[in-house]
């Protein structure tokens, strides 16, 4: 009749292994045995368990420590009974004839299966059963996508007693980002086989070295070399690779049961993590949308060759690996042509985040790039993303890199490498799959020369550059702006607008040093304060045109008094709704001095 016996791990009951009559099964450390052990004491091959016409024995192979049945020393073949007791070197094993009890493996066939696919009739233990619910509580509790990954490894090391856990991030160009490794003493000893991630990501299912072996190119896995086991099972989302999770093992080979508990983690995880991707997507456009000045354009406006151009450099520059510096004056519209850039590459569906670098002090740059710890310096009351954790999976947009102070561009040298970064205040290095994307309107090859800006740090950020016209030089899309424009402020004060054409050609005349941002802010002014539905040329509130030509050249734009009322009151009364007393309120007056200067005209104005 069939048999089983039951490996005792560390005080506990392993896993069955299922014996079938005719078959011999050898017994020992080495990776050819049927019953691999992990012990100290167990030979390469130590013992042989096989059947007869008399029933089932086991024979040692004259193995230095002995075998031993229900604690005797074996010299020759012995007739092995039901609940019989077996001491290979230091590990003990239980013999049971028949087939083992229902809440046990139903047959060894499972570990020994030449497909993962047996694998789905593995029944589970009543404590994996805890530590998957745990685990999937825990992973959904995670605040970020480190947590959730670290209660994944801890979760598969304590439940499949492996020596090495790890995960092998695939960012979305493919490129290997390493992430965590378990136990972390093993994690500078140990590296994370990339070609075996590479076998996964090819196949889409799951690897188990102890039943794919034969169609693994093992020689050239250097990772693997002083594990008996590995299981290397993929994070899919749909068709979007993730990640890989990374089981190896020493001395004896892995169960069914742990790749089945391996691939259910995985793919819970690779739900989570897709999840919080989603998130923080959608937290970062929020607090864009919500922080940001009043909105400019929404997309690119302009038909001229100019704008053809910016358009063909922009799809190149989203579907390259590389970092994109953006160039040009101030109000031309940089943030957008890097959200355009997002929208348009691989990353679309992670988050774009901006940082502000001329906001930063000197002390706060690493605290906001890198995060910190709570406690970690006066003021640190709770644990904080930095921007490179926020914008994991997406792009991260450097707005005015150019403000960025010295003593910061070290910090920023080093994880525009791909380095591992460590937040303030914490012990563990960490990885973000993080895109760059920088924007400035100053001249920084000038700062390099200069020596305000480093130039190692120049030479990185100007990968791939794309400068940004300014209005002056496509004064043909200024009619297409203006319609643009007031649409948009037709659907704010519901009240349709048009434009004299003395009042275009006025616009298409002028400078624009504000550029882009300012015709917007013009335009903005005339409806807030027009009477009927048309705009000519009184309502243009022009700052005195800076020339370009000889003469005048390098002026700077001036402005009257009554201009800049003006532009105040405009502005007060759009961010106020057309509230006058809260106009007021934002201009620091009353609210009869406010209503006294727009009942005035131009020539009462005091």
């Amino acid at each position: 009749m069939d048999a089983y016996v039951l490996v005792v791990s560390d005080g506990e009951t392993d896993r069955p292994i299922g014996l079938t009559r005719g078959r011999a099964y050898g017994i020992g450390r080495y990776r050819d045995n049927d019953i691999i052990l992990r012990g100290r004491h167990v030979s390469r091959h130590h013992a042989v368990i096989f059947s007869d016409e008399q029933g089932w024995k086991i024979r040692d192979n004259g193995s230095a420590n002995g075998t031993l049945v229900n604690g005797t020393r074996i010299t020759e073949p012995v007739l092995l009974a039901d609940k019989a007791r077996i001491v290979v070197g230091d590990v003990e094993l239980h013999f049971g004839l028949g087939r083992p009890p229902e809440n046990l493996l139903e047959d060894k066939q499972l570990m020994q299966a030449d497909s993962c696919e047996v694998l789905q009739t593995v029944a589970f233990r009543p404590d994996a059963l805890d530590a998957l619910y745990r685990f999937m509580s825990g992973v959904m509790n995670a605040l970020q996508p480190q947590d959730a990954i670290t209660v994944a490894l801890d979760t598969i090391h304590r439940l499949t007693r492996a020596d090495v856990v790890g995960f092998l991030g695939v960012g979305l160009e493919d490129e290997l980002l390493p992430r965590v490794v378990l136990p972390q003493s093993a994690r500078r000893e140990y590296r994370l086989s990339k070609r075996l991630t590479a076998q996964v990501k090819e196949s889409r299912r799951s690897i188990w070295l102890q039943s794919d072996r034969t169609t693994l190119e093992l020689d050239h896995m250097e990772s693997l070399v002083g594990f008996e086991d590995a299981i290397c099972v993929p994070l899919l989302h749909g068709e979007l690779l993730i990640g890989a999770l990374h089981v190896y093992q020493q001395g004896r080979s892995f169960q069914a049961l742990d790749v089945r508990l391996c691939e259910i983690v995985a793919t819970h995880l690779a739900s989570a993590l897709r999840l919080r991707r989603l998130l923080a997507q959608y937290e970062e456009e929020n607090l864009r949308l919500r922080t940001r000045a009043t909105p400019v354009s929404q997309q690119l406006v302009g038909s001229s060759r100019a704008m053809q151009q910016l358009r063909d450099r922009i799809a190149k520059a989203a579907a390259n690996l590389s970092t994109v510096l953006i160039v040009g004056e101030t109000g031309v519209g940089k943030e957008l042509v890097a959200t355009e850039i997002h929208r348009l590459s691989p990353r679309r569906d992670g988050p774009l985040v901006t940082m502000n670098c001329g906001g930063l002090t000197p002390e706060l740059v690493q605290s906001a790039l890198c995060g910190h710890r709570r406690g970690a310096f006066t003021g640190a009351e709770s644990d904080k993303k930095g921007y490179l954790l926020r914008a994991d999976g997406g792009i991260l947009f450097l707005d005015e890199i150019g403000e960025l102070p010295e003593v910061g561009q070290t910090h920023f040298l080093r994880v525009l490498e791909g380095k591992p970064f460590t937040p303030v205040g914490a012990d563990e290095e960490i990885t973000a799959d993080v895109r760059f994307i920088a924007a400035t309107n100053r001249d920084l090859e000038k700062a390099v020369r200069e020596g305000r800006f480093r130039h190692d740090l120049y030479y990185r950020l100007n990968r791939v550059q794309i400068r940004v016209p300014p209005l002056r030089e496509r004064r043909e899309d200024i009619p297409e702006l203006v319609s643009y424009f007031l649409s948009r402020l037709q659907e704010a004060d519901g009240r349709s607008f048009r434009v004299t054409p003395q009042a275009l050609a006025r616009l298409q005349e002028y400078d624009w040093p504000g550029n882009v941002r300012q015709l917007f802010g013009v335009l903005e002014s005339a409806c807030c304060f027009l009477e009927g539905d048309t705009i000519d040329l009184e309502h243009l509130c022009l700052e005195r045109e800076r020339k370009t030509t000889s003469g005048t050249s390098g002026q700077l734009p001036t402005c009257n008094l009554e201009e800049l009322r003006r532009l105040a009151v405009a502005q007060a009364m759009c961010e106020a709704k057309g509230n006058t007393t809260r106009a007021a309120e934002l201009l620091g007056v009353s609210r009869s001095t406010l209503l006294s200067w727009r009942n005035k005209t131009p020539d009462e104005q005091p």
